[in-house]
């Protein structure tokens, strides 16, 4: 599997030359700090989490490419490791974007006392530094170009996405379905259903058309992974999932508060205008009871079936081959990924 400890702990085995790469380089602009306050960052924030971003590109690239040499599987480490550096600097703006504390069973990099705003500029460094790992690895590949591509229009989709879900935080004329959908569409189908495996199959040696088809079934698999995100976001172990939920202070268009919106009564609606959105201890509890008495998680498990059974159907008519089994494998690490505290941490 592709959350298995040991396929973990091979992509891990990479991670000490790429940081001592991204190390060196630094120290060639940096002539006080030799690099290590690049090291410093990446050592902190790369620590734990599942990996998946990077996992899931490294093993689409094995998984799609016959008589695998060493230099290719070399490749396609290197090529997780830049995404997962990029996922790095993108969830780092986020924590900030949230109000964040933790992530990875440890306190936000940008809550760091001699850190605070100054992680902003570490986000960008992070960003830019997987720019130089795809240049520096990739830079003499035909795919190079295409690889390129797929990572700017990843990153511009995804920070439109972040406009639209900040744009639409405390506002209930927002809260509807549509604009849900619309939000998951430029942030999780895309970043973390199409953008790792479309990074995989192209170092693989596929095309745009081939690319094409897959996307209708990997932005469903990216939509499935930001539904579940949101339930365990308010529902989910901290210690498991390794951030405390920050959702329902933030007052954001998610899933589950539209569910509830969408099923309570006229009564229970007004609790929820009420205490939705405010950032207290005793207003989050509310809205948590407010969730099960409106039965949420129930309404979630009875969806989430309904579009997983929807995807599985979109794999079994529209895909064959070596993709088909990468779709098959990776929706059977989705399953497995609510007990495991989600994808993401």
């Amino acid at each position: 599997m592709l959350l298995s400890q040991k396929t973990l702990n091979d992509f891990l085995a990479y991670y000490p030359e790429i940081a001592d790469e991204l190390e060196a380089k630094a120290a060639t602009i940096d002539g006080t700090g030799s690099g290590k306050h690049l090291r410093r960052v990446l050592d902190y924030v790369s620590e734990g989490g599942k990996k998946y971003g990077g996992i899931m590109v490294t093993e689409t690239c094995k998984m799609l490419t016959p008589n695998l040499t060493p230099e290719k599987l070399k490749q396609a480490y290197y090529l997780g490791w830049a995404v997962e550096v990029l996922f790095d600097g993108i969830n780092m703006c986020d924590d900030i974007l949230d109000g964040g504390h933790t992530r990875r069973n440890k306190t936000c990099w940008y809550r760091l006392e001699d850190v605070k705003m100054s992680a902003v500029n570490d986000s960008c460094l992070l960003q830019t530094a997987a720019f130089y790992l795809l240049r520096k690895h990739f830079g003499h590949l035909e795919c190079f170009p295409r690889l390129l591509d797929i990572v700017n229009e990843t990153m511009f989709i995804t920070y439109m996405g972040q406009h639209l879900e900040i744009s639409s935080a405390h506002n209930f004329k927002k809260m509807t379905i549509k604009n849900y959908e619309a939000i998951a569409a430029r942030i999780s189908s895309n970043i973390i259903g199409f953008f790792p495996v479309a990074m995989g199959m192209t170092l693989a040696g596929y095309k745009d058309s081939e690319l094409g088809k897959a996307r209708s079934i990997l932005t469903e698999l990216g939509y499935i992974v930001l539904i579940e995100n949101d339930f365990l976001d308010c529902f989910g172990d901290p210690k498991i999932t390794g951030k405390v939920g920050r959702d329902i202070q933030e007052g954001k268009c998610r899933w589950m508060a539209i569910a509830c919106l969408e099923h309570a009564t006229p009564a229970q609606k007004e609790i929820m205008l009420a205490h939705y959105g405010r950032d207290t201890p005793e207003d989050e509890a509310i809205i948590k009871q407010l969730y099960l008495d409106v039965k949420v998680p129930e309404i979630y498990a009875a969806y989430f079936k309904e579009v997983y059974n929807r995807m599985m159907k979109n794999v079994e008519e529209n895909s064959y081959g070596d993709l088909k089994k990468v779709y098959l494998k990776l929706i059977n690490d989705l399953t497995v990924s609510t007990a495991a505290g989600g994808f993401y941490s």
